[in-house]
């Protein structure tokens, strides 16, 4: 019984030491973790700045009229670092049709132009137009208008829990992701929505998905495989160009407030892998001439945010 009793106290005492090596070994595996997490953080910091400066000179350089898909911008190479890479994509962030142009007055052209287009997009996308209907309400203004379903009350507090619409403009295209029912389709309408800048609402033609040109631009519906297929060819350079492709002066003249060939708000995501994990950037560049200006800035899932 003895012997019993010691070999019981040197198996306890055993696995008792076990636990402290295994919770010390624990210990310090997350305290080593937290620290690769804490560098590749910061050194994430350090990358997307150099790259947003970098995104800036870049542009600067670029004098030319128009923006084209073939631009050497729209190609930017994987960048390798030490334990990992970088990847960047650039790309134009005017080119779909803008959400933050409903914040517009009612009566306005553009305001009419744009419910136009997503009440066509979520047809030809067989969407409920109830989602973007509640697109719309999450973005107006709190006025005396009435939204174009539910009230704000009776749309996002079903259960009374302080859950209201913005009912202002977004600050990032996922915010949409917070309107009921739209995050399941988030992914794919971000292919064809953006925010949109502050003035007349207007997409890049030699940028835009066919299904936005035929919705926010109707009267291209007919000429919206040739434009694809000569831009393809060679970006339109000035936006006379759609001109001799139209002939048709009335609907010309009325298109050409909401279209341009020269983008002023670009969107990077930037990806860097480093110590086998993924960590994401968001940038939102705003250009004014041959500047280029950060709008805003995410860090976030890799999802679009702009």
């Amino acid at each position: 019984m003895r012997r019993g009793s010691v070999l019981i106290v040197v198996l306890v005492m055993t696995a008792f030491i076990l636990s402290v090596v295994m919770m010390t070994f624990e210990k310090s595996a997350d305290t080593y973790a937290g620290v690769v997490g804490v560098q590749a953080e910061n050194q994430g910091g350090i990358y997307v700045s150099s790259i947003a400066t970098a995104i800036k000179t870049l542009m600067a350089l670029d004098n030319a009229d128009f923006d084209g898909v073939n631009d050497e911008w729209t190609v930017i190479p994987t960048i390798p670092v030490e334990g990992g890479y970088v990847s960047v994509q650039l790309k134009v962030a005017d080119d779909r049709i803008p959400v933050n142009a409903l914040t517009q007055p009612r009566d306005s052209a553009g305001y009419t132009r744009v419910v136009t287009a997503f009440d066509k997009l979520f047809t030809e996308l067989e969407l409920d137009s109830m989602l973007w209907h509640g697109i719309h309400d999450w973005v107006r203004p709190a006025d005396n208008e009435p939204p174009l379903i539910l009230t704000p009350a009776e749309r996002y507090n079903p259960e009374g829990n302080g859950y209201t619409a913005k009912h202002k403009p977004l600050e990032s295209l996922a915010e949409l992701r917070l309107v009921p029912n739209i995050a399941r389709e988030y992914n794919r309408l971000s292919n064809f929505l953006c925010m949109g800048g502050e003035t007349t609402p207007h997409i890049n033609i030699n940028f835009a998905p066919p299904e936005v040109i035929s919705a926010f631009l109707p009267e291209l519906e007919s000429y919206v495989d040739q434009i694809v297929e000569l831009r393809a060819e060679e970006p339109f350079q000035n936006k006379d160009a759609l001109y001799t492709i139209m002939s048709d002066r009335t609907a010309y003249t009325a298109i050409l407030p909401y279209f341009d060939v020269k983008s002023s708000l670009f969107y990077a995501k930037v990806e860097l892998n480093l110590a086998a994990e993924n960590y994401y950037y968001h940038i939102l560049f705003r250009r004014n001439g041959t500047s280029m200006n950060v709008a805003a800035y995410i860090e976030g899932r890799p999802i679009n945010y702009f």
